[in-house]
This record gives structure tokens, C-alpha cells and sequence, in this order.
């Protein structure tokens, strides 16, 4: 059984999501409080866009309006969202890939650059530039 959605009450580092709705109906945002229950948290109209700040670390679910179906939940850091017109949800996050409830979304983040490490598979550490007395 997957564990239940909830925002840590750490909240982590401020970000923000745009959600866009292509579709013919509103939808609705909720914040999943730290008991994983749903506080509403605004509508989204159809053709239009909403910007929500938060933190990375707080949970967050749109709904279609009609039907009070989970169509996206996500926690994580600043995404963009996109309600499509063909009933699809698109997600372009910078981190990991968030958990739909509906279509599985997109998520184009790159992979961060490793770090260069010795022949151990240890990573390097940057060198101390300051003076040296001698």
C-alpha cells in the first residue's frame, strides 16, 4: 500500500507552480496539509493560469472540478503544469518526477553533471585557494 501524500512541515526551499488549463472546466487546487488532508486552495478556469508559491517540500493535488478526481499530485521543487484539452497532464519539474493520479506526466529535468571523482569513485573536493605561507 503506497504511504499517503502530506507536506513536511520542514517545507524545504521556496517554490513556485504554474498551472495552466487548457480544458473546457475549472480545476481545483488543494494543499495536502501535514496529516495528508486536502485544504482548498483556489480554482484554476478553464483558458487560464495560476501562479502558487509554496515550498518543495509541501504536497499539493488538482482536481477536475466536475468529477472531484485527483488529477495530478506533486510535491517537489518549482514546476510547471499544463491541464491539457485532451485530458492529459504535462509536468515540467526541476527535480524528480512528480506521482499522477491521472496520465502519467513529463517530467524534462537534466540529470545534474557529476562531480569528478578519483579512482575510488570518491569525489573530488575543490582545492583551498588561499595563501600559502612559506
Amino acid at each position: 500500500m503506497a504511504a499517503e501524500l502530506r507536506s513536511s512541515p520542514d517545507g524545504g526551499p521556496p517554490a513556485t507552480h504554474t498551472v495552466r488549463n487548457l480544458r473546457t472546466f475549472p480545476a481545483r487546487l488543494f494543499w495536502l496539509d501535514y496529516e495528508g488532508r486536502a485544504v482548498p486552495y483556489g480554482e484554476v478556469l478553464p483558458e487560464a493560469s495560476l501562479n502558487q508559491e509554496t515550498y518543495a517540500n509541501h504536497a499539493w493535488r488538482i482536481c477536475d472540478e466536475r468529477s472531484g478526481l485527483a488529477l495530478l499530485e506533486y510535491v517537489g521543487p518549482s514546476a510547471a503544469v499544463t491541464l491539457a484539452e485532451d485530458g492529459s497532464v504535462r509536468v515540467l519539474a526541476g527535480g524528480a518526477p512528480p506521482t499522477a493520479a491521472a496520465a502519467p506526466p513529463t517530467a524534462a529535468a537534466p540529470a545534474p553533471a557529476a562531480a569528478p571523482a578519483d579512482e575510488a569513485g570518491v569525489p573530488a573536493l575543490e582545492e583551498d585557494r588561499g595563501s600559502e605561507e612559506d
